[in-house]
C-alpha cells in the first residue's frame, strides 16, 4: 500500500489546493486536491491557478465532462472551486514545480457574483435584501477582523453563512448575492460596498451554511467572490463591506448592520 500523501498545510486546504490520496477500487491510492482557483482561460486552453501560484492543468475529456455536469463555462468564468485526481507519473516533483498535469476533474463550478454601480439610491438597478446572513467568515481559517481575504490582489473571497433549507443548498436556487456600489459613497483610498443578499424568504425551520457536515459537498453555496480589479488603484486602499447580520433568525426587520474590512496591502 502507498503511503498517503498530504501537500499544503490542513488549515489552508479549504482554499488552496490541498492535496491528499484516495482509495480506488483496486485498493491503491490515487492523489487528489481541491480548492478555490483563478480559471485562465484561451484559444489555446484552459488551466487553474490556486492562492499559492500553483498551476493546475486538466486533461480536456475531464474538463468537457464537467462542462456539461455542472454547466461550468471556463470562457466566462473568473474564480471557481475545482475537485480532481491526477497520475504520479509526470507529477512526481510538484512541490519544486509548482505544477500539477493531466489534472482529472471531477467538479468545478463558479464562484463568481455580481457587481452593481448605483448612479442614483432606488433606480432599477439598485439591488435591495429581502433576508440577512448570519455573518461573513475567513475562508483562510482566521479570526475575527480577518473575515475577507483577496485573492490575487483583485478577487474578494468571502465564507459568507446565511439562512437557506436543507433541500436548496444543493443548487442554491433561492439566494443571490450582490455587491452595490453608490456614487455617493466614492472617495480616495477607500471602497465602499454593500453586501445585498436577495432571493426568496426561507421558511422559520431553516439551517444556516457553513464549512461543516453535508456543505462540503457545496463549497460554492457558501464561497463567493466579486472581482474589485475595475475599482483597484495603484495606492493601498482599505475595502469596506455593509451588510445586515441576524444570528437568531431570517428576518431582516431584526437584523444589525456591520462592517467587514480588509486593506488592498493585505493582498497575497
Amino acid at each position: 500500500m502507498k503511503q498517503m500523501k498530504t501537500w499544503m498545510l490542513a488549515l489552508l486546504v479549504m482554499v488552496g489546493i490541498g492535496l491528499t490520496s484516495c482509495m480506488n477500487s483496486d485498493g491503491d491510492y490515487t492523489p487528489s486536491g481541491g480548492g478555490v482557483v483563478e480559471v485562465k482561460y484561451s484559444w489555446m486552453g484552459t488551466y487553474f491557478i490556486d492562492v499559492f501560484g500553483n498551476k493546475i492543468i486538466p486533461t480536456a475529456t475531464s474538463l468537457s465532462v464537467v462542462e456539461t455536469q455542472n454547466k461550468f463555462k471556463p470562457s466566462e468564468t473568473k474564480v471557481a472551486y475545482i475537485r480532481f485526481t491526477y497520475p504520479e507519473e509526470g507529477n512526481e516533483d510538484i512541490t519544486t514545480s509548482k505544477e500539477i498535469k493531466n489534472a482529472n476533474l471531477a467538479y468545478a463550478m463558479s464562484l463568481d457574483q455580481k457587481f452593481e454601480e448605483v448612479h442614483e439610491r432606488g433606480s432599477s438597478n439598485d439591488s435591495i435584501s429581502t433576508a440577512p446572513i448570519r455573518r461573513i467568515n475567513s475562508v483562510m481559517g482566521e479570526g475575527d477582523g480577518k473575515e475577507l481575504y483577496l485573492f490575487n490582489g483583485r478577487y474578494l473571497l468571502t465564507g459568507i453563512e446565511y439562512y437557506g433549507s436543507l433541500n436548496n443548498f444543493g443548487n442554491n436556487k433561492n439566494h443571490y448575492f450582490t455587491l452595490v456600489q453608490y456614487a455617493d459613497e466614492t472617495e480616495d483610498g477607500k471602497l465602499t460596498f454593500h453586501l445585498r443578499h436577495s432571493g426568496e424568504p426561507e421558511a422559520a425551520n431553516v439551517y444556516s451554511t457553513s464549512l461543516d457536515g453535508f456543505n462540503w459537498g457545496f463549497p460554492y453555496v457558501y464561497m463567493k467572490s466579486f472581482d474589485l480589479y475595475p475599482y483597484l488603484t495603484t495606492g493601498e486602499q482599505q475595502v469596506e463591506i455593509h451588510t445586515k447580520v441576524n444570528l437568531s433568525d431570517n428576518k431582516l426587520e431584526n437584523a444589525t448592520d456591520k462592517i467587514y474590512s480588509v486593506s488592498t496591502k493585505a493582498s497575497n
